[in-house]
């Protein structure tokens, strides 16, 4: 398995075309437009990114089922549009354009906000009037760039929810109506109508360039001229003579300071008492459980409740006593019994001979040796008192039967308790992959000598 992340630095670990050639099938997580293009011909699974989170078994189990169909690319799967709404639903389709719109708009808004605080930081002077920074200075020209960020927010807002329903041809369109809605000069008022008219554009245009696409006229010059040109026109003169126009000009960015905060006090009311009726009951904790049989009650104390773990990074769970930089064994199964003799020295077992057969069942479902000199075996079992980590170095490497034929170097063994609430060793698994993608630090930690170093490394786990 190979996983590609696109986020806000961009797409990383991508795959390359011969991966995915060779490749059973696709998954896609995501939450906001991907494009799918690439997959063509590939059996593909798409679904957002709570259910790659929760539920990833359930999603191998379609492709061994033969639930998953063959992607064969049409305007509308490539556009994210019609198609995607039938798929997730009219809200998943809306949410997934939104954060669309929102993750390219993110980097404008830290650019911007950090320039123009660095500005006035470090180039601001006090003044009676506040802080000011002076025009003939470097820090005036730094702060008209970040204000220059900040400017291209609802524009890139609106153009991204756009792209994301009608793909490149609502780019244009979605833009230019995300200017105008953060420009109140198009429509008379000192105001302009903000995220809230830029999220509208964007909606607008993306189903007004769906729509325009419907038309019959030659492809050539549908997308550079058609639209491109009325898609743009439709919704700027919409937008300033029907649309966060009228209404923004109205209210004159709130002239009536009055009456604007009687509509807020009533807002609250309103929604107070709304879900004051509508809300459900919450019992209150019983101290004590009550059995009745015929005229007998008996009595019984709470069960003592196991306290919650919450694992914020690796180390939360792991200390020196769980680190080995060179570990003695010389096969598999030496090196898993003795991993399993530091979790009992560290008193996180109530047996080792139960925790061992946890082990061993799990690699018989298939090695846990992943690749890259690395092996996680995991055990989720009532032999286990508490969430532990064993580390453990294996220098010249000790066969694992891993998936790309490499030996097992890195060791990580996870131990959870059956018991436990959610799905711990599945958190721990994937504190882990992330990290251990990196190569520079999988080979630092390959050249850990001493348990301080390795434990100096780990702490970036998380």
């Amino acid at each position: 398995m190979k996983v590609e992340t696109q986020g806000g630095v961009g797409a990383e670990n991508v795959l390359t075309a011969k991966e995915i050639q060779e490749a059973d099938g696709i998954i896609i997580a995501a939450d906001r437009q991907v494009d799918k293009s690439r997959f063509k011909g590939k059996r593909l699974l798409v679904v957002g990114v709570k259910d790659g989170i929760r539920r990833p078994e359930e999603l191998f189990k379609q492709f061994e089922e033969g639930k998953v169909p063959v992607y064969k690319a049409s305007e509308e799967d490539a556009s994210g549009g019609e198609g995607a709404t039938q798929k997730s639903g009219a809200i998943g389709a809306i949410y997934k354009h939104l954060m669309n719109g929102v993750s390219f708009m993110v980097p404008f808004i830290v650019v911007g906000g950090l320039l123009v605080a660095i500005a006035l930081a470090l180039g601001g002077e006090n003044t009676p009037g506040g802080i000011v920074i002076p025009e003939d200075s470097i820090w005036h020209t730094i702060n008209s760039i970040g204000g220059a960020a900040f400017g291209f927010m609802v524009p890139i807002l609106a153009g991204y929810i756009a792209f994301s329903i009608a793909d490149k041809p609502g780019l244009v369109p979605g833009m230019v109506g995300g200017y105008i809605a953060a420009n109140g000069s198009f429509y008379g008022s000192e105001a302009g109508a903000g995220f809230l008219g830029g999220i509208i554009a964007g909606f607008l245009a993306g189903y007004v360039v769906l729509a325009i696409k419907k038309i019959k006229v030659p492809k050539a010059i549908m997308p550079i001229i058609i639209i491109p040109v009325f898609g743009s026109l439709i919704v700027g003169l919409a937008f300033i003579l029907f649309i966060g126009g009228p209404i923004v000009a109205l209210l004159g960015a709130v002239d009536n300071v009055l009456m604007f905060f009687v509509a807020v006090l009533a807002g609250s009311i309103v929604t107070a008492v709304m879900v004051n009726a509508l809300k459900k009951d919450v019992e209150t904790a019983i101290p004590a459980t009550s059995v009745q049989a015929n005229n007998v009650i008996a009595m019984t104390e709470p069960q003592e409740q196991e306290a919650v773990q919450v694992i914020y990074k690796l180390t939360d769970i792991t200390s020196f006593e769980l680190i080995e930089t060179d570990l003695t064994g010389k096969t598999q199964d030496e090196i898993i019994d003795e991993m399993i003799k530091k979790l009992d020295k560290a008193g996180a077992l109530h047996s080792k001979e139960e925790f061992k057969k946890a082990i061993i069942n799990r690699e018989k479902e298939g090695s846990t040796g992943i690749g890259m000199n690395i092996a996680i075996p995991h055990g989720k079992s009532a032999a286990v008192k508490k969430p532990s980590v064993v580390f453990g170095i294996k220098k010249e490497g000790v066969d694992w039967k891993s998936l790309d034929g490499t030996t097992a170097k890195l060791i990580f063994m996870i131990a959870v308790p059956e018991s436990s609430a959610g799905n711990e060793h599945l958190k721990i698994l994937q504190m882990l992959s992330r990290q251990l993608m990196d190569e520079t630090y999988r080979g630092k930690l390959l050249s850990a000598s001493t348990k301080h170093e390795a434990y100096t490394l780990l702490e970036e786990i998380a």
